[in-house]
């Protein structure tokens, strides 16, 4: 995950550092790594509430999409397939911990960050 605070510190740093280290280079970075059940943990500790949560797969999600495009409903056809998948991969990408040290950014305590969105902050 990646707030706007880290893309806009990124974009300063690419920007400001040797021409060699960033020009023409595809550029990973994040703002820290959080399972859904990390943000489900971190959202009930945070607002003092149980959250209830609905379990399913990639395949059930992209059987659904494929539904929903056979229904005419392109929109929310596409809406699930983005959830499959984002949601049903590793969703690691390759050198982003290299990046963020390159960059010198530093990461970002989900807790943090889903106190502030709760509280109607940017983050």
């Amino acid at each position: 995950m990646t707030t706007l605070s880290t893309v806009s510190s990124a974009v300063l740093a690419s920007l400001t550092s040797s021409e060699s280290q960033t020009r023409n280079k595809l550029i990973n970075i994040q703002s820290l790594a959080a399972s859904q059940i990390d943000i489900i943990l971190s959202l009930e500790k945070v607002t003092g509430e149980k959250w209830s949560t609905q379990h399913t797969t990639q395949l059930v999600e992209l059987k659904k999409a494929g539904e929903a495009l056979k229904a005419g409903n392109e929109l929310e056809a596409f809406y699930t397939w983005i959830k499959a998948g984002i949601w049903g991969g590793k969703g690691v990408l390759d050198g982003t911990k290299e990046w963020n040290e390159v960059l010198g950014l530093k990461g970002e305590q989900l807790e943090d960050i889903v106190g502030r969105i709760v509280k109607g902050e940017e983050v």
